[in-house]
């Protein structure tokens, strides 16, 4: 996903206890960093007692800190001190995919077809079915095939 000026954008994934500050945290550090946030959604299941769960993307381009180095102060500075469960993804990173289907294979082998040429950004890692009838056809891609 292109950000403002051309770079990548990251993302940030985060889940944890409700309480005032973690958007102004959050904010604020990637702004001490460089970043620039290009997209926000968060909510709460309870303001008094609830979780917190927020997706953040923000521009990686112009940061002073990058990958394990910016986890690592994320980790240190913000998500310790509010307890919370977090991932962070980083332009590049490949993603790892897996497709569930059941009897009908056209959309499957479509999917396992740009996947083979590479058309997919990701690395499949499983075919999941209820019924065992696809099971050869996605054998024959490399691709383990659990039902």
């Amino acid at each position: 996903m292109a950000a403002p000026g051309g770079g990548r954008t990251a993302r940030l994934l985060i889940s944890c206890p409700d309480r005032p500050g973690i958007v102004a945290a959050v904010s604020s550090f990637l702004f001490r960093h460089g970043a620039n946030i290009v997209s926000s959604d968060q909510h709460s299941t309870d303001p008094e007692a609830g979780r917190f769960f927020m997706r953040m993307e923000f521009s990686a381009a112009d940061m002073d800190l990058q990958g394990d180095d910016l986890e690592a102060a994320f980790r240190l500075d913000v998500a310790d001190s509010f307890e919370m469960r977090w991932r962070m993804s980083h332009p590049g990173d490949r993603k790892r995919m897996a497709i569930l289907v059941s009897r009908y294979e056209h959309c499957v082998l479509d999917l396992l077809w740009r996947w083979r040429r590479g058309s997919l950004d990701a690395d499949l890692v499983l075919v999941a079915s209820n019924h065992p009838d696809l099971e050869d056809d996605v054998r024959s891609f490399g691709v383990p095939y659990e039902h």
